[in-house]
Order: structure tokens, then sequence, then C-alpha cells
């Protein structure tokens, strides 16, 4: 029975950064967050829809935000949200166990007149740590009701449900908390100018009044954009007449509400008689010490290379088997039975199945490096990482909030390009920019799986890991050469909250990898489904013609000599392959697969039964879920880092044919420090514009070329050739 929604009501979740505001989101809609980016702008906006006592409710969660001091983007948001929308709500997450450090937000959404209610997460955390809070006193020095919550486990969600229609339904407006009656008294004489001149209809007169008198420049501006008024003077006999009381009116502002903050936390919370164990600080003392955290930090991140690889393996192999062995051949079967033209099955079988089908079995190995990552972040390692790099960082000329944006480079140097948002300074913001390309993104990843696999299968974590280590190394060189010539500049103190450690959930995992997953998969397979039936057109037009007579062998011919001192230049195949690189890194195992046509190698059996081979391929499936799980407990075993298969696909024996170990490894160089793609060219001309962006076009391509040429000719004087 279709259920009959009567009302809507807009309910926005506002709150400081890592508060846990989408997994209670999650909790109480029991649906994954839609994501989608705030018009104008690349930053997240999450929001889910859910129906409640035959009522509609739109649950927006904002960006996470220390104050509504519009000096960041997260901020403007924010802030502009809750000024034009107008929701029915503001849901204020607070994290309990950072009660008195919330609580500043918190009376600054107070006063956006706007009906509230307080949801204390983390509930669980709190009282673990022996400490007690007078809810109701809480409540009434507020206003507003509270409810005590756990986002993860869905603990109170029932209760806020039913607090949040009410609240809604009420409308009823928080009292904001008074000033000192000098400034009160400035207060009223400013909301009834404003209300004489008419120029702030729909806004609350009394916030907007206590912006003017904060000389807010974010609100005259906005002020002057929709009324085309000039309010800088409206408050300057006002700001004037409170300086004898107050010679620095907006640090008097901040104070009282810091007062009235401790006070009251100090009325409502009672501390644990004896303090517990604090089992962060323990921790910390070994992953935060100056001489066991890099450390620490690089043999987290073998762990985590080395996992990815010994679970993905046999699901990558199953994947490969299953498009190139059974789908590639029964359509062919089935296009063959119906007079199909050869030209066509050529094109299905080796352009699209066995192109896309080759980067799809990549899919297993970000999946889990995925789930790896997202356990550190979530734990609450991925934070202490930042500050940690902030102290190794700092000598080379960056700050320590661009290991963000260069941690998330690690995913995908696009979201990286807008992550560099964070930094307050431009001049910090280009110069990260343009390292960002040397951090290896995930499209990369398939490249180092396909050749260490061929070459270093005995050392592939430490081949993987040492390619990690160089793009790290070349960005720092980098950032010490542009520190040194075009960004000379002194760098902003870093300051970031550590967060407890957690242990994160199964849905907040599943939410994390399966976001990420997705979009690699859309965007690659996006690329790849128009890209490699271009690239098997490139390659088999004209049609009959030897491979290097076709149009990409051509053009693969004619560049081959380029790369001569990278030693993969006596092959075209090899150069094929760089070629769509440039576009995009998706393609660059896609197309070798193309051109090295390793479909024509697979062997067809004489007497096709399709139900024999559907069941084969089912156990397959089943034994790779076996040989994956023998794989990480094997990790836990003192046994040698190798993967072990005796198996050679078609494309690695090809890949063998055509490079040897050592330009193999220049190849992987090249790749590793080259753009990432088109799509990263397009943020940074967005962000920085087009004669930037040919400025970080050269040095990326420049250092790919030569650092791939060092390794290969510093090999072959070593005799590794």
């Amino acid at each position: 029975m279709t259920e009959i929604i009567t009302r809507a009501f807009k309910i926005a979740f506002a709150g400081n950064p890592n508060v846990g505001k989408s997994a209670l989101i999650n909790a109480l809609a029991q649906t994954r967050l839609k994501v989608g980016n705030w018009p104008g702008v690349t930053v997240e906006k999450k929001e889910a829809r859910m129906v409640y006592q035959e009522q509609l409710l739109h649950l927006v969660d904002l960006p996470g935000t220390y104050s509504l001091s519009p000096f960041t983007i997260e901020e403007q948001i924010c802030r502009d949200f809750l000024l034009v929308e107008k929701p029915d709500l503001i849901v204020n997450v607070i994290d309990t166990s950072n009660l008195q450090k919330s609580l500043y937000l918190t009376l600054q959404l107070i006063e956006m007149g706007i009906p509230m209610l307080i949801a204390l997460n983390m509930w669980d955390e709190f009282e673990a740590r022996g400490y007690q809070l007078d809810i109701p006193a809480f409540s009434a020095a507020l206003g507003v009701p509270v409810v005590a919550t756990v986002g993860p486990t869905g603990l109170g969600c029932e209760d806020l449900k039913e607090q949040m229609l009410a609240a809604a339904r009420q409308a009823q407006v928080p009292q904001r908390v008074p000033y000192p009656a000098t400034v009160e008294k400035e207060l009223e004489h400013l909301v009834k100018t404003i209300q004489r001149e008419r120029y702030a209809e729909g806004v609350p007169l009394h916030w907007l009044a206590l912006k003017l008198l904060e000389a807010d420049n974010y609100s005259l501006q906005k002020i002057q954009a929709l009324h085309g008024v000039d309010a800088s003077q409206v408050a300057a006999s006002h700001r004037q007449s409170l300086q004898s009381f107050y010679p620095d009116l907006d640090q008097s502002l901040s104070q009282h509400r810091q007062h009235f903050i401790a006070e009251l936390v100090a009325r409502v919370l009672q501390p644990p008689a004896e303090a517990p164990p604090d089992m962060t600080d323990r921790v910390d003392r070994l992953l935060l010490n100056e001489w066991t955290g890099i450390p620490a930090f690089l043999l987290i991140l073998f762990g985590v290379f080395k996992l990815t690889f010994d679970i993905s393996t046999p699901f990558i192999d199953w994947i490969d088997g299953f498009f190139n062995g059974f789908v590639a051949r029964w359509v062919g079967l089935g296009l063959e039975s119906l007079g199909a033209p050869v030209l066509l099955i050529s094109l299905l079988q080796e352009g699209v199945l066995g192109g896309a089908g080759l980067v799809l079995t990549f899919v297993p190995l970000l999946m889990c490096l995925y789930l790896l990552l997202a356990l550190l972040e979530e734990s609450g390692y991925m934070a202490r990482a930042a500050f940690l790099m902030d102290r190794f960082m700092y000598r080379f000329g960056l700050h320590g909030k661009a290991f963000v944006p260069l941690l998330v480079g690690f995913g995908c140097n696009v979201p990286a390009v807008y992550a560099s948002r964070v930094l307050d300074n431009e001049t910090d913001r280009k110069m990260t920019v343009a390292v960002m390309s040397f951090m290896s993104c995930g499209a990369k990843l398939p490249i180092y799986a396909l050749f260490t696999a061929v070459f270093f299968r005995q050392y592939q974590a430490f081949v993987i890991l040492g390619l990690y280590l160089l793009g790290i190394a070349v960005a720092i060189a980098w950032a010490v050469i542009l520190r040194k010539t075009r960004f000379k500049a002194d760098i902003p103190a870093f300051i970031m909250e550590l967060p407890p450690y957690r242990i994160p959930t199964l849905r907040m995992l599943w939410g994390s990898i399966w976001l990420k997953t997705r979009s690699f998969i859309k965007q690659a397979g996006t690329v790849i489904a128009i890209s490699m039936i271009l690239l098997w057109s490139l390659v088999n037009l004209p049609y009959g013609v030897p491979p290097e007579r076709t149009v990409l062998g051509y053009s693969a011919r004619v560049m081959a000599p380029v790369f001569l001192p990278q030693g993969f230049g006596q092959h075209w195949e090899a150069v094929a392959a760089v070629l769509p690189g440039f576009m995009a890194k998706e393609m660059v195992v896609g197309t070798l697969g193309v051109v090295l046509s390793v479909q024509s190698e697979a062997e067809t059996p004489a007497e096709p039964g399709f139900a024999p081979e559907l069941m084969a391929q089912l156990v397959a499936f089943k034994d790779a879920f076996v040989a994956a799980g023998a794989a990480a407990l094997g990790n836990l075993m003192p046994t040698p880092l190798m993967l072990e298969d005796d198996i050679e696909s078609s494309l690695s024996a090809a890949v063998r044919q055509t490079f040897t170990p050592l330009s193999a490894l220049a190849f992987m160089v090249f790749n590793l420090l080259l753009l990432s793609c088109i799509s990263v060219v397009g943020a940074v001309v967005h962000e920085f514009g087009r004669q930037y962006m040919g400025f970080v076009l050269l040095i990326t391509t420049g250092t790919a070329y030569v650092v791939s040429m060092l390794v290969y000719q510093l090999g072959r004087i070593l005799g590794w050739s």
C-alpha cells in the first residue's frame, strides 16, 4: 500500500567535521546517502529522503565547519544554505566527547533564528570514558531539545526521529544567548535601522545586526549583491560607541561566547572521578613518536599493498578468464551462428570484451585497496598520518594541510585538485597541485599490477611500494625547487584535530568502498566504452593490414624513437599503449590487450558446451574466494613476500615478449610520473587557468621522461639489462 505523504520537511544536519553526521543520516534513513556536489562548487553534497509518520523528511548533510564565519568554502555553503534555503529544522550533531569545542558552532546556529535540535552523537564513547551529562539541564540552558545518539549502531535514532518531527512541526525558534547590555543596546538600534532600510527581508534581524556589528565582509557583499545597498557604514557609529568598552569588539564577542560555553559545561558535565586508561594516548606514543612514527607509517603502507595484491589476485585471474575465455568465446560463437561479419565479431571480442574486460579485472584490486584505506581513515589513523607527515613535509616547503589533497591524489587526482581548497593560501594551493600528479592515482595501479606480476612476482609488494615512494620523493624534490624559485613564501602553521581511535562498522566501510569503486567503474566504463572501440578501430583499420600499418601502429612507430632512451621504444606496441595513456591511465592495460591481440592466442575447445563451461566458471569463482582467504591468512605467517601462481595469462606472455624487466620498470616509472588523465587538465584549468596548466604539464611530462630515462640508463650501467 502506498503511503500518503501529508507534508515535507527540510532538515539540515550541521556540525563540526568528523562528528558522524553522515553515519547518523544513514542510520535514520536506512539507506546510503545520495552524493553529488553543491551548485557552482566541487564540495561534496550528501542528502537522503525518508518517510516518517506520513511526513517526508529531506535530510541534508551540510559540510562540517567549526564556525559560521565564512572564511572557507564549507562555511559559506553552510551559512548560505541556512539563509537562502531556510530549512524547517537544524539538527546540530555534536561529538559529546568534545562538548565544549562543539558548542561554539551551536551558539552561532542558534543566532540564525531557525528551529533547532541537538544530537549528542558518539554517546557510547562518552559514557565509556566515565563522563556524565545532565541532559535536561543542558537542554533547558540552550532552549532546544537534546537526544543522545550513536550513528553507527542506530542507538537513539527512533527518539531522534520523533523529536525531529515534533520540533519541525512546532517551529519554535530557540532563544539566543544574550550579550552584555551595552552590546544589546547597540544591536537594538541596528535592528531598527535595518527594518527602516528594508534590505534584509527574510533574514534574521538580530543575526544580521550582529554580522554588521562584527563588520562581516561576506555578509556585506551578499547585501550588496542582493539589494544593491552598501551597508558597510551602517554599523560604523555603533562600533565606534562600543570602542571604549571593547577595543577589539570581534574578539570580545568571541570571548563572551566562550565564557558562556565554559560556564555551561562546568554546570552540566560531570567528569569521572578517576580518568580511565586512554588507549588512544598509549597507541599514539608509538605511532606519533619522532623515531617510530615514520617507520610505522611505512610498515602500515607496505601491509596495505601486500594485502591488496594477495587477496585480489585470485579474483583478478577469475575475471580475466571469465571475460576473455568464456564470455568472448561464446559471444563470438553466437555471432558466427547468426552469420555476423568477421569485422563485427572482432570488434566485440577484442575491442569491447577484450579491452574493457582486461581493465575490469582490476576492480577487485581497487576494492581491496579502498577497503584497507577506509579502515585507516575510519579508525582515526589517517588524521594522525597527516599530523605525522606535517613534521616531514614542512622541511621541504609543503604545508601540513597539503597532505590531505596529496593523500586524495592516491585515489584520484581530479578530486585531489579540488581538495587543495583546504589550503588557505593560493601559493600553497598552486604548489600542492603542481606536485600532485606524482602521487600515483588508482588508475595507474593496474599498470603496476600487470608488469610486477610478469617480471617481479617474488618482490611484487616491494616494487609497488618503491614506485609509490619514488613518486613521493619526486614530489618532495619538486616542492623544494618550487619553494626556492617560483613560490617563495612562509608556510602557515598546521592545525588539525586528532580524533580518538574507533572500530569502523561494516556499513561504514562498505559505504566508503562502494562509492569509490562505483565512481571508478563509472568513470573507467564511460572512457573504455568509447575509447576501446576507437582504439580497436585505430589498431584494425585499414582492416586486414599488419598491425604496424594501422593508424595507431603508424603513429606509434613514428613516436617510438623518442622512447629509445627509456628502453621500450624498440617495440611500437609499448609506445601504442603510452599514447592513449595521455588521455586516461585506465586505457594503458586495455590498449596493450588490443595491440598485442592476446585474445587470438586463446585456445578454443573443439566441442563447445555452454552448461559445463558455465559450471566450471562458477566453481572457479568459489575457488577464488578460498584462495583469497588463504592468501589473507597467509599474511599472518612468516612466508616469503610473493604471490604463488604458476598460470600465466595470454597478456602476461605477450608482455614478457615485448618488454625486459628493466624496460618494464622504466615503463612503469614513466606512467607513474606522467599526468594522470585529461580530466586532471580540465580540473587544473578550472581552478588556476590555462597558463598554469601549461606549467604543470611541462614539469610532469618532462620529469616522467627524464626520470624513466635515468632508471633505464642507470640500470644498463649497473648491468641489469
